[in-house]
């Protein structure tokens, strides 16, 4: 079967590091770190040599990595004992059946809080949430106050009972108080897991019943786009139906706290500015092979998977955020999330860098201050600002409407992920922010909590190329056979462990669900992520959509990315999502869109639409079947259900709602199918 590749035109190049970056930037300085104690022989600005040496010395990558973020890691393990293979688990993996730092110990709140010794008046965490105030709210942390707050909670959960091991779970939005809440609860060593307060009872049930926390920190409401929503029902159904929760602790005291009667549950009930008293405890050191988060999958192909991970995470998003993205403790660090989505634990392990984290709560684009994050970025002074990548999207179309808001004279970096940032995007963003401004697409997943491909300070950005594979990780592209491949699409894989993949999946004791999530496609050598992929020849990768998204037209593979980047640039298209859909051996390709309200799709339309993916693409690219809708599904972290919406056009099934942000849509999604479904089988 072969692959096709529309991308044989070079990859214009957006932006360039200036010689005095590539000279201070924090992977110059690991490289002469590396290089004074291994000889390894890199030669600064070389990318590409020091990722080769990266995967074929592991041992002392990682080691080195280590000693040069300064972790505070008991260890007996030598630099050439960091990587154990065969740990003697049976059925897990061979890939990731690997012991990392066997006899060390550390704890990831005692590294993150580090700089409250060295620089205890620095800011750690500025506040700017949506707000029903006529003023904005801002509030500021230092990083002595992070650690008494941090340590007053752990306190108070260790008072409880809360020991190494145990669950803790939180519903919360993106506020000081739930980095406190998640650092405390790896303090004392206990497992930490978080859902954002939008989603609905059902889809929490399912994750905390899989977890089984002892205590629960949440905050009984939230504001969202200029509207208080109250959560104290959900958390009653939760209560009910998640009976080994004993102990809750709203992290706000306001009027809707207050009004929260939970007496008819056996679960005890705290303030957090009450709970735990001041104290000076030792935080509760643990091995590499114990879970300190509990991430959850998705849940767009059924319950959501409970993927547990250790302190190699950490580890790793330090390697990311110092070496990568040349984050330091001169940086202030916007990324906008939830706590339900990955870059939450990103973006609290920034503060390992020393830098300060600005936390917004709230909508991305409010209706009545669409470049709400912009401004604060100005006002806070970001150096890197971060979102998914939809935003930058939004973004573009807001300003043909609005005046573009001003410059950001510190800003550094863009960051982008949750889905591919299209050619569009890329181009849009060097010239709203400026050719000075780095853009960084980055790509991973909620399974490593982290990046198999991202930035770099030493290699232009290409569009629409993410810049290189991860230090340390051996990432490729493979054809369906197997095979390298370079220039041409195909499955994304990695050929090596690393210290941030899954421990374990939880309720998976044969490691069944581990094998047939990453390694069925392979083998149990190669993890296979389910992203459809071209690595370029400048060493970059470009990402179009899932693998198991991606259209088949006569044998050739096609990934949505690129028809989706060929859309946008339409005026009246807000938005659209591609699927497949077979019928007695034919395969149709069926476009969903979006438009602006005053626009009805026409026959003079669909035909233009048709014409564009033609020549900017191939026939291959063209719709069978066009449908407009008035909203698309997309999960509780951005990203579109073209899986799911693909199952329910095939099968007529009505699919599970737990991971849709909008199920709503999927109703009237169904609805117009069925309309047409006459016109599909004729064509």
């Amino acid at each position: 079967m072969s692959v096709e590749s529309t991308k044989t035109e070079p990859c214009p190049v957006l932006w360039k590091p200036s010689q005095s970056l590539v000279d201070s930037c924090a992977l110059t300085s690991f490289s002469e770190f590396v290089n004074e104690r291994h000889h390894a022989g890199v030669s600064k600005g070389d990318y590409d040599k020091i990722h080769r040496w990266s995967v074929q010395y592991p041992n002392l990558f990682w080691s080195s990595l280590i000693s040069f973020l300064k972790f505070p890691i008991s260890s007996s393990f030598s630099d050439n004992q960091v990587v154990k293979h065969g740990s003697l688990r049976p059925g897990i993996p061979r890939l990731v059946d690997v012991t990392w730092f066997e006899g060390s110990l550390m704890n990831y709140t005692e590294f993150v809080l580090r700089f409250a010794a060295t620089s205890p008046d620095s800011t750690a965490i500025l506040y700017r949430p949506e707000s029903l105030a006529t003023s904005p709210q801002r509030l500021s942390f230092s990083y002595t106050y992070l650690r008494k707050e941090v340590l007053r909670i752990s306190h108070g959960l260790r008072e409880i009972g809360v020991q190494k091991g145990d669950s803790i779970a939180a519903i919360v939005s993106n506020s000081p108080q739930a980095v406190i809440a998640m650092l405390a609860t790896l303090a004392v060593g206990a497992v930490w897991s978080s859902c954002s307060p939008e989603f609905g009872p059902s889809a929490i049930i399912s994750r905390l019943s899989q977890t089984k926390p002892k205590a629960l920190f949440y905050n009984p409401s939230y504001v969202y786009k200029n509207r208080l929503y109250n959560i104290s029902g959900n958390l009653k159904c939760v209560l009910g139906q998640v009976k080994c929760i004993s102990h809750v602790i709203s992290i706000t005291d306001t009027k809707e706290d207050r009004d929260v009667e939970l007496k008819e549950f056996s679960a005890t009930h705290y303030k957090f500015s009450e709970f735990g008293s001041e104290s000076s405890d030792a935080f509760q050191r643990i091995s590499m092979s114990d879970p300190i988060f509990t991430m959850f999958s998705s849940g767009t192909t059924g319950p959501p998977k409970c993927i547990a991970q250790g302190n190699g995470v950490l580890i790793n998003q330090l390697k990311e955020q110092v070496l990568h993205l040349n984050i330091s403790k001169d940086s202030i660090v916007l990324f906008n999330t939830s706590t339900g989505w990955m870059m939450f634990t990103w973006l609290v392990a920034v503060l390992g860098t020393g830098a300060t984290i600005v936390l917004y709560d709230g909508a991305a684009i409010p209706p009545n201050e669409p470049f709400r994050l912009l401004t604060i970025a100005k006002e806070e002074r970001v150096t890197h600002f971060g979102c998914g990548a939809k935003y930058f999207e939004c973004i573009q179309e807001l300003q043909r409407s609005f005046e573009k808001p001003y410059g950001l004279p510190k800003l550094k970096m863009l960051m982008a992920t949750g889905s591919p940032s299209t050619p569009q995007v890329f181009e849009f963003c060097s010239s709203f922010f400026g050719s000075h401004v780095q853009y960084v697409s980055m790509s991973g997943g909620t399974e490593i909590n982290g990046c198999f491909s991202l930035g770099v300070p030493w290699k232009p950005v290409r569009s629409p190329e993410l810049q290189c594979a991860a230090l340390g990780m051996q990432v490729a592209v493979f054809d369906q056979a197997g095979r390298k491949v370079i220039g041409e699409y195909g499955e994304l894989v990695c050929l090596n462990p690393s210290p941030c993949m899954p421990l374990f999946f939880l309720n998976d004791s044969d490691h069944g669900l581990y094998r047939s999530s990453y390694f069925k496609k392979f083998g149990a050598d190669v993890w296979s992520h389910g992203d459809f992929a071209m690595e370029t020849t400048n060493g970059g990768f470009v990402i179009s959509g899932r693998s198991d998204s991606a259209l088949n037209r006569g044998g050739v593979r096609i990934g949505t990315a690129e028809i989706y980047d060929v859309i946008g640039r339409i005026p009246y298209v807000n938005d659209s999502l591609v699927v497949e859909h077979s019928d007695c051996g034919d395969t149709r390709i069926i476009m969903l869109l979006t438009t602006d309200r005053e626009v009805a799709l026409n026959e003079n339309m669909e035909h233009e639409i048709k014409r564009l993916l033609r020549y900017q693409l191939s026939p291959r690219h063209v719709p069978d079947l066009l449908l407009q809708v008035s909203e698309l599904p997309y999960t509780f972290s951005g990203k579109k259900c073209e899986l799911l919406v693909k199952g329910m056009l095939q099968t007529g099934l009505k699919p599970s709602s737990l991971a849709v942000k909008n199920p709503e849509s999927l109703s009237k999604i169904w609805t117009r199918f069925q309309k047409e479904k006459v016109r599909l089988k004729s064509l």
